[in-house]
């Protein structure tokens, strides 16, 4: 395939990815996304495969399940068929199959088991429910957790302000490096990218909660002036103007995931409810400019 072949396709597809993710509860069929995408249904089919190493149906249903997975969790009073509707499941029996399908538990299991859960939820750190030695273990580690994150956040609630960005998208974290640096070379031949006043932002798609890391989609981007034009498979998006719980820390980059964690627990603490939209983490410095090799970065989680 060439390069421009290439990326006139992933630019097509990520109309498709922004279909879906907003259009959960609605038509993704085939014949509706193959159009949006410009392509027959048969060939939309295999491109779609091969990009992402998932058919479309259950690329679908896994986007579906994780979205109730992350409500079920949630101290919310939402009941389980509201949820299974919300999430594109019009029968609930095809919900409760389908769920424990992917999970290994019903829906009422899962939430009862999860609720007030931080990291992945397979973890057996999490499966608090078995004897006093693990109980014990897993308030150990939450306290700990706790004290790392009061010494090293700086927690505040923020508004962030309307943004364009341009973006390219991956699947999996081991290939964002790469993406930054397409999308940054890029930025640099165009002489927009302007290291005091360009934010450098990872948008999460997905949840390392629920999916595998290597289907977790991620887009890079940076902030660019409306008026800014992209190319290839340089896509090109806007943030809504929201309100965030905002978490700024100074950190390795090894201690990404403890800060996400800590950051949730916080969250659900303080009894504040996580927004549908994504989640950003915005990267002020290059951690291997610093002399301790740290990262200051801000992780900012959409509240409503």
């Amino acid at each position: 395939m060439t390069n421009s072949l290439q990326n006139e396709y992933s630019k097509r597809l990520n109309r498709v990815f922004t279909y879906i993710e907003a259009n959960l509860n609605g038509d993704l069929s085939l014949i509706t996304l193959s159009e949006i995408a410009h392509f027959s249904p048969y060939h939309f089919h295999r491109i779609f495969k091969t990009i992402t190493g998932e058919t479309l149906n259950t690329y679908v249903v896994r986007k579906r399940l994780e979205k109730a997975a992350a409500k079920l969790i949630r101290p919310e009073n939402t009941s389980i068929s509201d949820i299974a509707l919300n999430c594109g499941f019009n029968d609930h029996a095809v919900f409760g199959r389908a769920f424990k399908k992917r999970f290994g538990m019903s829906p009422t299991q899962f939430s009862k088991r999860y609720q007030g859960t931080y990291s992945k939820i397979d973890q057996t750190e999490h499966k608090i429910d078995q004897n006093k030695e693990e109980i014990d273990s897993y308030l150990c580690k939450m306290e700990t957790l706790k004290n790392w994150f009061t010494m090293n956040a700086k927690i505040m609630i923020r508004q962030i302000p309307n943004m364009e960005v341009a973006y390219i998208t991956c699947m999996g974290p081991k290939n964002l490096g790469n993406v930054y640096t397409e999308l940054l070379k890029w930025a640099n031949a165009k002489r927009i990218f302007d290291p005091e006043n360009t934010l450098v932002i990872t948008k999460y798609h997905d949840s390392f909660k629920f999916t595998e890391p290597e289907k977790v989609r991620m887009s890079a981007c940076i902030t660019i002036d409306p008026k800014t034009e992209v190319e290839g498979h340089i896509g090109k998006s806007s943030i809504k103007k929201s309100e965030y719980l905002s978490g700024t820390f100074e950190i390795e980059p090894k201690d990404f995931d403890k800060a996400w964690i800590s950051m949730y627990r916080y969250l659900n603490e303080q009894g504040y409810q996580k927004d549908d939209s994504e989640p950003l983490e915005i990267l002020y410095n290059d951690f291997r400019k610093h002399p301790e090799n740290k990262c200051h970065v801000e992780m900012l989680i959409p509240i409503r």
